[in-house]
């Protein structure tokens, strides 16, 4: 309920300032309101008292002075006038009700009214607890169902389930397809209510994370850290704000010899997305890894893209002299690292771990994995578009910073929002 929206309290004044006689100019005054709104609420929340017809059974307009008698054809014992007949107002053809002015315009209720007792016609009353009680119920309602035509629910259907399906979120597929109408708490509420063919089972997001638990850090002071830990690249960064910075880690399927890694990097600016299959998770090969990557490229190029580079003390890094060392001679980058259980140190590439894990769950091997499928992995998740970005995808900004020649030499390409698979389905076949 937002502070637009009459309160219980607002109402209360309101029967209270119609009971009192006061004019809907000086209630609207006391509530901060506009006079409109008062007439309104009336006019909206009053209901009908009907009248004593035992008592009071003709409100005609011509009741008074009328010599008609049987009106109803000789159907009524009642020799009297037709006046003083129940059933005069239901069968005279000249029936004209009679209007209470004060029902037309203010106060448009019988609150306050001084002839309310003795009265004989139907009553029209503001009670603020039954309109409260009617605010609520409308609101209740407007809020069930489903606020389309048929044609547009099917447009709407037909568009969002094949992409959540695919792995995409609501918020992502509203992006992209403003011409819906709909906001995603709409989707979402349209989920709940099972009008939609999907579940929150099909939602990636609708999950239980498992419950973290504080572990105490540990310090080291290993040679290879020394004016490269956390603290050295957060002072790097202050000397050298302009200088872009990526993350890099690897991921592990199953654990063990002979098990393929992946050996991710990301550049945060853009959350642009690098992954590259190593056989073994040895220093040597993610040497080899970057080695490729740099002679593929370039070493301007690469100093470019990774000037700097942040990761964790796994023991594949623990050789920074390797990953520093250009395969052309000279110095490519700075290695720094994050300290021990602070992966929020890093949380762009931790970010989109996840993503990767949507492809390929914790505890399922990588020696299945090809360069071609981890390729066609990276390209659909560079291509899918984030908040962070404003809704735009990492390779739509990455191509406006880099162009497109850099992004096809790093095996990048464009995919069309609607075609992006965030699936497990995406890594059974090799295109």
């Amino acid at each position: 309920m937002t502070k637009f929206h009459l309160t219980f309290a607002d109402r209360l004044e309101i029967e209270a300032g119609l009971k009192n006689g006061l004019k809907f100019t000086e209630i609207a005054s006391k509530l901060g309101k506009s006079k409109s709104t008062i007439s309104k609420e009336i006019k909206r929340h009053r209901y009908k008292k009907p009248r004593n017809v035992s008592y009071y059974p003709n409100v005609c307009v011509y009741r008074i002075g009328c010599d008609k008698s049987k009106a109803c054809s000789g159907r009524c014992f009642d020799r009297s006038k037709c006046r003083k007949c129940s059933k005069c107002n239901s069968v005279c053809v000249n029936f004209k009700e009679t209007r209470c002015p004060k029902l037309i315009r203010s106060p448009l209720v019988c609150n306050g009214c001084s002839k309310i007792v003795h009265c004989s016609f139907d009553k029209m009353l503001y009670d603020a607890r039954k309109a409260q009680n009617d605010y609520e119920t409308d609101l209740r309602d407007s809020r069930v169902g489903i606020n389309m035509d048929e044609a547009n629910f099917i447009e709407l259907r037909n568009t969002v389930c094949p992409l959540v399906l695919k792995g995409h979120s609501v918020a992502s597929i509203v992006s992209d397809h403003p011409e819906l109408g709909v906001s995603p708490r709409t989707i979402y509420s349209y989920i709940e209510q099972g009008v939609l063919p999907i579940k929150n089972i099909d939602l990636i997001r609708k999950v239980r994370y498992k419950r973290r638990h504080n572990r105490a850090k540990a310090t080291t002071k290993s040679s290879w850290r020394i004016g490269r830990s956390y603290k050295d690249y957060k002072e790097f960064k202050a000397a050298n704000g302009s200088v872009m910075c990526a993350q890099m880690d690897t991921v592990e399927g199953i654990k063990g010899i002979g098990q393929k890694v992946l050996l991710t990097l990301i550049i945060p600016e853009f959350e642009l997305l690098f992954a590259f299959l190593l056989e073994r998770k040895t220093q040597h090969d993610v040497k080899m890894a970057l080695d490729s990557l740099e002679l593929r490229i370039g070493r301007d190029n690469f100093k470019r893209l990774f000037p700097v580079i942040l990761t964790d003390n796994g023991i594949e890094f623990q050789n920074p002299d390797l990953i520093e060392s250009s395969a052309l001679g000279g110095i490519r980058t700075k290695v720094f690292y994050a300290e021990p259980y602070s992966s929020y140190q890093k949380g762009s590439i931790e970010n989109c771990h996840e993503m990767i894990r949507r492809f390929i769950p914790k505890g399922l091997s990588f020696n299945d994995l090809t360069d071609i499928k981890v390729n066609n992995m990276i390209n659909n998740i560079d291509n899918y578009p984030r908040k962070s970005l404003d809704w735009q995808t990492p390779y739509q900004k990455a191509k406006k910073a880099f162009g497109s020649k850099l992004l096809r030499l790093l095996g990048l390409k464009k995919i069309e929002p609607d075609k992006v698979d965030l699936t497990p389905y995406l890594l059974t076949c090799d295109c």
